[in-house]
């Protein structure tokens, strides 16, 4: 074994030396102004696309400092740029010495790799290109400039780049970077050998740029610039400051502190480059904004802040219902953790079968899923609000070929929805994608292009027998450390494209599961699912062929025959919990119960309603079918014999004008059985209202 493996080491060395490098040098120019800059483009065969986008994107950023700076192109002479797989820095007065940082500029050579400047993301040619301006005379306002710069350039229109683009110039010099454990004071150049070092200075660099920016304006910002880059003598921090105090008056030593300077930070710190309510906005963008960090919606309308500064409303001013419903219907759902708005939009629903979470803190027990504009959206409801922790993950793993295994994976860190990245497991590849959402708050949210999921197939497009689903999917939670998941759904669920546009189609306003847009009694989700229209009202005889229907409307029950039981005594102990009637039926091995209260139930924290199964006749409960009225999409089952609750997935309800439950014959052991409805808190253990005697069900007739 060991000679097989010194062959195999001396075969590679023998390739190493022995293999040409072919290499590509290209003379090139272009003018600016009345001024011509010239440069010899150095990069391997096979870079041919790099090299084109390399020269153009170094060509863009040079004339926009020209005209930003209002100044020439300040390096005379002619320069080298090389495209590397690998650049280490030889300066030996350097403490970055032989380490390999990725891309410098010695001003008359500029050296970047080819894996860290990748087309789509110019933010390190733009970088290193700045270079030519703003040189390492004063290192934290120097690198700062260079990396941020591009930034500020495009919003004052002197730099044109597309979204994709722009939110890789921020990524990549560390906007939403926030491991900030070894958080230090820019005063002195920290970045030395350890590459997390190197990391954090940039990632503070640009995002001190960015507060000066937004405390300047744009205007003052490229003024301070343009008098800063002029400036011939030795700078120094106290010239900064002095310069700052020409274009706004205020304590700017106090502001620098902790980001230059030891000392404490102020009102905005590195901690508040993250996002905590998941808008998509981070909390510093939020306090030049005057919008809530905590809330994804500050003033409480269902659109999110960071959408409503996107489309020219006032996220601190409340829209009204009619434009909400409008907003929501085109561009909704918002992947921000804030499900409310789904609500007002068609989509399939599922319950998990059975409450498996591990941590305290998840528990996936229902998902929501919808296909609005090319994109896949789902909701993921947890037992509580989502905690961001470091390490832990949302997943929604897709299985294209019904194998039970992987073959993408979308996911995002919960600590910072913002860096959401694909895996394929077919090439053992991932990607940062800009087109990809999520959000953690309330719950977890995804939005994924289709075209991401169909792009690891050899075709490009899904394809799939007739009737049969496209995909189907796997949510999860997870511990990214411990290579553990926390909690994920108990099966795969399938995903039926054609299904889902059908849905969408309809283009109706409320959820699917209580809404009757022809108002013939039959629920449009049992419509769709049953092939009938539900923009055209069907026949009564239709309504009692697929009813009675759990949605908390009792009309159709007004078909069916079975008797009507009354309890006469009002003997309610809180008033509108009374109940006053009951019908069962059986149909289709499902128990059907409504009962009709005195009043409409408004959903209340604590209450439940329980139909008691007595499956011995001998007036004790054995079995307890529940939900609470303020979720009723979480029914659970109690077994009184072995005092153990589970959350079946067929046990449907529903919560409006009246109570209604769908059981489960199967769940029941006995065919000649006894059931009692109540009404309790849960919290003060007292019953509100009762049935005055159980009722005998016999399944056989």
């Amino acid at each position: 074994m060991l000679r097989k493996i010194i062959g195999l080491m001396a075969i590679y060395v023998f390739f190493s030396i022995c293999l040409p490098v072919f290499s590509i040098t290209e003379d090139k120019s272009f003018n600016v102004e009345d001024q011509q800059i010239n440069f010899t483009l150095h990069y391997d065969k096979g870079q041919e696309e790099w090299a084109a986008y390399a020269t153009a994107a170094m060509e863009k950023i040079i004339h926009s400092y020209i005209h930003y700076l209002s100044t020439s192109f300040p390096q005379p002479g002619k320069y080298d740029f090389f495209g590397k797989n690998e650049v280490y820095l030889n300066q030996k007065d350097s403490a970055m010495n032989g380490v390999r940082i990725g891309g410098f500029n010695l001003w008359d050579r500029i050296e970047v790799e080819y894996g860290i400047s990748p087309i789509g993301n110019p933010g390190l040619i733009f970088h290193e290109t700045g270079h030519f301006w703003f040189g390492s005379d004063l290192h934290w306002m120097d690198e700062g400039l260079v990396s941020f710069l591009p930034v500020a350039m495009m919003e004052a229109g002197f730099l044109e780049l597309d979204e994709k683009e722009a939110n890789e110039v921020k990524r990549h010099w560390g906007f939403w970077f926030n491991d900030n454990k070894k958080d230090k004071p820019l005063s002195k150049d920290f970045r030395g050998q350890d590459e997390g070092d190197r990391q954090l200075y940039y990632s503070k660099t640009f995002k001190l740029q960015y507060i000066i920016y937004k405390e300047l304006g744009p205007e003052k910002y490229r003024e301070w610039v343009s008098a800063y880059y002029l400036i011939k003598k030795k700078k120094t921090d106290k010239l900064i400051i002095d310069l700052l105090n020409k274009y706004k008056k205020m304590n700017w030593k106090k502001f620098l502190s902790g980001w230059v300077f030891p000392g404490k930070y102020g009102s905005i710190s590195m901690d508040s480059f993250t996002d905590q309510d998941t808008d998509g906005l981070l909390s510093v963008e939020e306090y030049y904004l005057k919008t809530s960090p905590d809330r994804s919606d500050t003033d409480n309308d269902l659109l999110p802040d960071n959408f409503e500064i996107q489309h020219g409303l006032n996220p601190v001013k409340k829209e009204s219902d009619d434009n909400v419903r409008k907003m929501i219907s085109e561009h909704g759902p918002f992947p921000d953790g804030d499900g409310r708005e789904w609500d007002f939009l068609p989509h399939v629903f599922y319950i998990k079968p059975k409450n498996g979470e591990k941590q305290v803190n998840f528990g996936l027990f229902s998902l929501n899923m919808s296909l609005r504009n090319g994109c896949l959206s789902v909701y993921a409801a947890t037992r509580k609000p989502v905690l961001p922790r470091k390490k832990y993950m949302f997943d929604l793993l897709i299985d294209l070929d019904f194998d039970r295994n992987t073959d993408v994976e979308f996911a995002f860190w919960l600590e910072n929805p913002r860096i959401i990245w694909r895996y394929t497991a077919l090439t053992r590849t991932s990607e940062i994608l800009p087109d990809l959402r999520g959000g953690r708050g309330e719950s977890l949210e995804i939005k994924v292009p289709l075209a991401r999921i169909a792009s690891v197939t050899s075709s490009g497009n899904f394809s799939k027998q007739p009737g049969k689903p496209d995909f189907q999917v796997l949510p999860i939670i997870r511990d990214d450390a411990k290579k553990k998941n926390l909690d994920e759904w108990t099966h795969w669920i399938p995903v039926s494209l054609d299904t889902l546009a059908g849905i969408e189609s309809y283009n109706l306003i409320t959820d699917l599961e209580t809404q009757d847009t022809d108002a013939d009694l039959i629920p449009d989700r049992i419509e769709l699912k049953q092939g009938l229209d539900p923009t055209t009202k069907d026949s009564p005889q239709t309504v009692s062929l697929y009813g009675p229907f759990v949605d908390g409307k009792p009309q159709e029950w007004y078909l069916f025959s079975e008797p009507v039981y009354e309890d006469k005594k009002n003997d309610a102990k809180v008033k509108g919990y009374d109940m006053l009637k009951l019908q069962y039926l059986i149909k289709k091995d499902t128990l059907f119960v409504v009962v009709i209260t005195g009043l409409e139930l408004k959903p209340v924290n604590d209450v439940f309603f329980d139909i008691l199964v007595d499956e011995n006749n001998d007036n004790t409960s054995d079995l307890d079918f529940a939900f609470f009225l303020v979720n009723p999409q979480w029914p659970w089952k109690y077994t009184a014999k072995t005092k153990k609750s589970s959350y079946p997935q067929d046990i449907h309800i529903g919560l409006g004008t009246v109570i209604e439950m769908a059981i489960p014959l199967k769940e029941i052991n006995s065919r000649q059985f006894q059931i009692l409805p109540i009404i309790r808190n849960d919290k003060s253990k007292i019953n509100y209202d009762e049935w005055d005697q159980w009722i005998q069900v016999n399944v056989e007739k």
